[in-house]
C-alpha cells in the first residue's frame, strides 16, 4: 500500500564513518512513529535526550508539504514569523535534529 499523507518517526541517531568516508548521520532506535493522512499536528512528540545521541525526526511524504517543528508548531503560514519549511518527496527522506518534546505539524504545499 502506498503512503498517503505524511509519515514521521522520532528516534535517536549516531554518527558513523567508514575509513576515508566522511562522518555520516545514521538513524537508529526508533522511539515512536505516526502516519497522518491530512494536515495536522502530530499526537506524538520527540523523546527525552540521551547522553549518547541526539534526537532525530525522519519525514516521508506522498506529496510536497510545508512543515513546522516545535512545542506548538504552526505549518499553515498563519504564524506572524513563518517558521515553516518546505519538503518535496523527490528529495528522499528528510532527517532533522529536534529538541525533546517537539511536535510536528504539516499542510500540503
Amino acid at each position: 500500500m502506498a503512503l498517503s499523507g505524511v509519515h514521521i518517526c522520532f528516534g535517536y541517531c549516531n554518527v558513523g564513518s567508514s575509513g576515508s568516508i566522511q562522518d555520516t548521520l545514521l538513524p537508529f532506535r526508533a522511539i515512536s512513529s505516526q502516519t497522518m493522512t491530512s494536515g495536522t499536528t502530530s499526537s506524538i512528540s520527540a523523546p527525552a535526550v540521551q547522553t549518547t545521541s541526539d534526537i532525530l525526526l525522519s519525514i516521508s511524504a506522498s506529496a510536497p508539504i510545508f512543515y513546522a517543528v516545535g512545542a506548538n508548531p504552526v505549518a499553515d503560514g498563519s504564524d506572524t514569523v513563518p517558521k515553516r519549511r518546505y519538503y518535496d518527496p523527490s528529495f528522499g527522506r528528510e532527517d532533522i535534529f529536534v529538541s525533546p518534546g517537539d511536535k510536528f505539524a504539516w499542510v500540503f504545499a
